[in-house]
């Protein structure tokens, strides 16, 4: 009797979600103090396991790109992901770090990474699972990124994470 037996190596596949938050003064509520200079994006990219058959195995990693013009990285006091809808205010559920944040030579205020499901905060406390419940969120429209300073400490840019509709 002979017996053969085949492996294969499978590369892993990942699926990967395109979302972006075009930020502006006058998505701030209340509104921001007038002749706010300042815009920017914030782009995500949540990146899954395709072939995941264990709930371990599908926590995605959330990797940001933050872009901001008219701001100095000295009076920005936070940037962070609220839950809510546009036009309405929610928890803070996402504080991104000041480490993060660079000048790049243009003058843009620069801050990339990768989401830290452990310091996820309020309903989004959920440990290691809790990137694959703030995934669904941003998936469903219902996160905003939010950018504060000392003169507009309530925001003074805002803008809501939407699903990028790529054509290939």
């Amino acid at each position: 009797m002979l017996m053969v037996i085949v492996t294969a190596s499978c590369p892993v596949h990942a699926q990967e979600q395109k979302f972006k938050a075009d930020l502006k003064s006058n998505s701030i509520i209340p509104r921001a103090l007038k002749n706010i200079k300042a815009s920017g994006t914030a782009e995500f990219m949540i990146v899954q396991n395709a072939t995941a058959t264990t709930t371990a195995e599908s926590i995605p990693d959330i990797n940001y790109t933050i872009k901001v013009n008219g701001i100095s990285r000295d009076n920005v006091s936070a940037i962070s992901i609220n839950k809510g809808h546009s036009g309405e205010n929610g928890p803070r559920v996402y504080l991104f770090p000041n480490s993060t944040l660079t000048i790049q030579p243009t003058g843009i205020l620069l801050a990339t990474g990768k989401i830290d499901p452990l310091k996820l905060e309020g309903p989004f406390n959920k440990g290691k699972y809790s990137s694959l419940l703030l995934s669904e969120t941003i998936s469903k429209g219902d996160t905003y990124v939010i950018i504060r300073t000392a003169q507009n400490p309530h925001g003074e840019i805002r803008g809501q994470i939407l699903k990028l509709n790529i054509i290939q």
